[in-house]
């Protein structure tokens, strides 16, 4: 008789698999929505320099069809750069992934609230690219 069942607990980790179903659970019930809420929050803050277009951010910018167009990429740019660095310090720091993650909300958070500071589109740019 071939028996192919998994042991309960895997040797040396001293957890059962229902200890690790309950974790998945957790995480999938309390992380996950705080993600996709960061995620939503992200895509919506793209989303508003194409809306604010239409309340004047063209003028008031001096922000030519070049410029605007350039000031979306910028976006990009920085998500680029920081893919990886990101990526490296969350394994690098994966005990306190919290804390890292949670920091990181926090300071896209402040340079979305530094937006009215922007005066051109050199500010424009600055700050598009550190929210990627």
């Amino acid at each position: 008789i071939n028996d192919r069942r998994q042991p309960a607990s895997q040797p040396g980790l001293g957890h059962s698999r229902e200890h690790a179903h309950s974790t998945m659970l957790r995480i999938d019930l309390l992380i996950l929505p705080l993600l996709t809420l960061a995620y939503g929050l992200q895509y919506y803050d793209k989303a508003v320099l194409g809306s604010a277009t239409l309340f004047g951010i063209l003028k008031d910018l001096d922000l030519t069809p070049a410029r605007y167009s350039q000031a979306n990429a910028c976006f990009y740019y920085g998500y680029l750069a920081g893919a990886m660095p990101c990526a490296w310090a969350c394994l690098r720091f994966r005990r306190h992934l919290n804390l890292f993650l949670g920091s990181c909300v926090v300071l896209w958070g402040a340079v979305v609230m530094m937006t009215p500071l922007v005066r051109d589109w050199r500010g424009l740019y600055a700050q598009r690219v550190f929210l990627g």
